[in-house]
């Protein structure tokens, strides 16, 4: 019973995504997409260029490891989003 509340919640905040009180939710998911592209498709260069000020920090840095953490964020501010009525500070704080 408790699982088919929890189902019915999560479909009532996905169906008011875009109500007034949540928008800054969804738009700082966008921001965090839009950062990604102009560090790493357009203009991009940001790893070559992390690699050239701090080559000791960047060493190890990869594509792989860098996808992984920028889709971490994303995910993270998206789920922020989803879960903005419930724990709002969360969301806030990604």
């Amino acid at each position: 019973m408790k699982e088919m509340e929890e189902v019915k919640e999560v479909k009532e905040a996905s169906s008011d995504a875009w109500d007034e009180e949540s928008k800054v939710f969804w738009y700082l998911t966008a921001a965090s997409c839009a950062h990604v592209v102009e560090e790493y498709l357009w203009p991009g260069g940001f790893l070559e260029a992390a690699r050239e000020v701090a080559p000791d920090a960047f060493q190890h840095a990869s594509y792989p490891i860098i996808v992984g953490v920028n889709a971490s964020m994303i995910a993270g501010c998206a789920f922020g989003a989803f879960m903005r009525k419930k724990d709002p500070v969360y969301g806030l704080s990604m």
